[in-house]
């Protein structure tokens, strides 16, 4: 008799908010957000094993425009349940994205 099949692991619901903070920062061109993103985990895959009924995700982000040719933005993430994986401790994530932009001159002969 071939095996009973295991259901998937389905994201149930989820939900998320993000507020914008551009309008209240003083640097021009930069921008802020705090965030707050939470998945739930259908009834059927926690059935199936001892899995917690969701994943949330706190976000803090900041952008700060340097010059015209360089964003940096650091960013701070704490997940809760993360990966809806049973045992597996809240993960705090640090980063920081650096952007770059190379403008070519508009008049400035190619080849």
């Amino acid at each position: 008799m071939p095996a009973e099949p295991r259901p998937a692991p389905v994201l149930g619901r989820g939900r998320g908010l993000r507020a914008d903070l551009s309008g209240v920062l003083r640097s021009a061109g930069s921008s802020g957000a705090p965030a707050i993103a939470h998945a739930g985990i259908g009834k059927p895959a926690r059935r199936s094993g001892d899995l917690p009924s969701a994943e949330t995700t706190v976000e803090l982000t900041y952008r700060y425009q340097v010059n015209d040719r360089l964003a940096l933005q650091p960013d701070v993430q704490y997940v809760v349940h993360p990966a809806s994986q049973a045992g597996l401790d809240n993960a705090l994530i640090v980063g920081l994205r650096l952007n770059l932009t190379f403008k070519h001159p508009v008049d400035a002969p190619l080849g």
